[in-house]
């Protein structure tokens, strides 16, 4: 709370410093080198602690996963690739936060890397709900682990490719992505988010009314149910947490012409904290403390 509110008075005074508090897209893809340049250190203050507790927490789940053979049972396994995933898209967050949109090559690299590891942060949640979900209802535990593999990254790496055939990656506000010109900015965006963010939602609410049904008398029994209601619910908070200022963002773009720089500034602060946010939800487990004797 102390870094957000901090953030947040940051955004206003150099907002009001520097007139961006609601640009028009044409006005800043006219100028958008200076734009760019004159918000980098701005950009940088912002993302950094975000950036390094992410990179510190998705580092956390991917040591104890190597460390700990207890740790590392089918769902577990998902974990670790949600955390591999949520470290190399904080690597690339990193590039974005201290290179501009200049370079052409830079730019490239950044959008690809940017497209490829966020989206692919998004599957592995989604694979992970699909799991729990054959597990509880039907009993039926992960043996075969590729086909996650080739979903997780195989979609992220299709839209890549469709991008990097029809020159669709290139400036997109205060980093690489793909060009706010461009609809595919919100089909391989948000679109894709807000998909798999329905799927999880209908995934633990069918989970949660399997659970609230069984009904025991046995108050530990009715402790953990109440315990693994109440995670599901974080498992949904993290997405509206990460990714709430970014769809807002965007559709405020597409829908209006309007570029808000609080809004795309907090957008970024916001999507770079979730391999923070996915270490406390999914890797803070007691079985795992222990093993650090935590």
């Amino acid at each position: 709370m102390l870094i957000w509110s901090g953030s947040s008075l940051v955004t206003g005074f150099f907002c009001g410093k520097f007139g961006f508090f609601g640009l028009d897209k044409d006005a800043v893809a006219h100028d958008g080198l200076r734009f760019v340049h004159a918000m980098l250190p701005l950009k940088i203050a912002l993302m950094f602690a975000p950036l390094v507790l992410s990179l510190t927490g998705a580092s956390f789940i991917i040591v104890s996963y190597t460390l700990f053979k207890r740790s590392r049972d089918p769902l577990q396994r998902l974990i670790f690739w949600l955390a591999i995933s949520d470290w190399l898209s904080g690597a690339w967050w990193t590039l974005a936060m201290f290179t501009g949109t200049g370079n052409y090559a830079e730019c490239l690299i950044q959008a690809t890397g940017l497209q490829l590891f966020v989206v692919g942060s998004w599957m592995w949640p989604l694979l992970f709900a699909l799991s729990l979900y054959l597990s509880n209802v039907y009993d039926k535990e992960i043996t075969v682990f590729w086909p996650f593999q080739v979903f997780a990254w195989g979609v992220p790496g299709v839209m890549c490719i469709i991008c990097l055939a029809t020159d669709q990656f290139g400036p997109a506000g205060l980093w690489c992505y793909v060009k706010d010109s461009s609809v595919l900015q919100l089909v391989f965006g948000e679109g894709v988010l807000l998909v798999t963010f329905a799927i999880e939602m209908y995934i633990f609410s069918m989970l949660s009314y399997k659970l609230y049904r069984v009904r025991t008398s046995f108050s530990q029994v009715e402790l953990n149910k109440s315990r693994t209601l109440r995670q599901f619910r974080l498992y949904l908070l993290v997405p509206v947490i990460c990714w709430g200022f970014a769809v807002a963002d965007r559709f405020i773009q597409h829908g209006t012409g309007k570029t808000y720089l609080w809004l795309q500034l907090a957008h970024a602060m916001a999507s770079c904290s979730q391999g923070f946010m996915n270490a406390i939800v999914y890797g803070w487990d007691p079985e795992l403390l222990y093993c650090w004797r935590i």
